[in-house]
């Protein structure tokens, strides 16, 4: 509700300014704009993202006092969830797009307009391959969900960046048709980091991680994150 919200928002702000010509609207256009940098939808995204995070790192630590074999993994993950929660506000990925897209041997348009697709899709296709096995022994509602939410997630940030490229070609940045796109983009972001928290409370409720879901939940999770028994 909060994701649809936020999008809903910012689609309205949107045509305000596009349409309307209300540019500001109190300053609350660009504080809900789901193409800006550190808004409310953006720490929202972020927070989503360092959510999957803990848990990630509460499973992890239960996995490795019970010696698992996937419990590198998890821990990697975690990791690799962090990461994005800070890039998510950092956006970092915006400065490796625009290194790219400027280098004098580099001339790119259309789908690959947004030159950093190319590096990250690089990377999700190894991640993926590598995470294969693990995802083959997890149990089956986790792996739907997990799949659902990487699929999701994928599509925001890279087909629906891809398009965005053409998008951005036809109309321009300062448009109306590019502030719907992206807002497309923002929500299955959201939308798949939502489904993978869900796919991971899944996961610590019915795969025995042994993590206490009432109202010590709290408590156990942080004392999981620091190994402690």
């Amino acid at each position: 509700m909060v994701a649809l919200g936020l999008t809903a928002v910012s689609l309205v702000g949107q045509y305000y300014r596009y349409c309307l010509g209300c540019r500001a609207f109190l300053g609350l256009v660009s504080k809900f704009n789901l193409d800006a940098e550190r808004n409310y939808p953006t720490w929202f995204s972020s927070f989503l993202l360092l959510g999957c995070s803990f848990l990630l790192f509460v499973i992890a630590g239960r996995e490795r006092a019970k010696g698992t074999r996937f419990a590198r993994h998890w821990t990697l993950l975690a990791i690799l969830f962090l990461g994005m929660s800070a890039e998510e506000v950092a956006g970092l990925h915006e400065l490796m797009d625009s290194y790219i897209r400027h280098h004098p041997s580099v001339h790119l348009s259309g789908f690959l307009f947004f030159s950093w697709v190319i590096p990250a899709s690089i990377i999700v296709t190894v991640v993926s391959l590598s995470y294969l096995r693990f995802l083959i022994h997890l149990p089956r509602r986790v792996r739907s969900l997990s799949l659902l939410a990487g699929a999701m997630y994928v599509g925001g940030a890279l087909v629906m960046e891809m398009a965005a490229g053409k998008v951005f070609e036809v109309y321009g940045y300062d448009s109306f048709p590019y502030a719907v796109e992206n807002a497309a983009e923002e929500l299955l972001e959201m939308l798949g980091a939502i489904v993978f928290l869900r796919a991971l409370l899944v996961y610590i409720e019915t795969n025995g991680s042994g993590i206490e879901t009432g109202p010590l939940g709290a408590k156990a999770a942080i004392d999981s994150l620091w190994g402690v028994q």
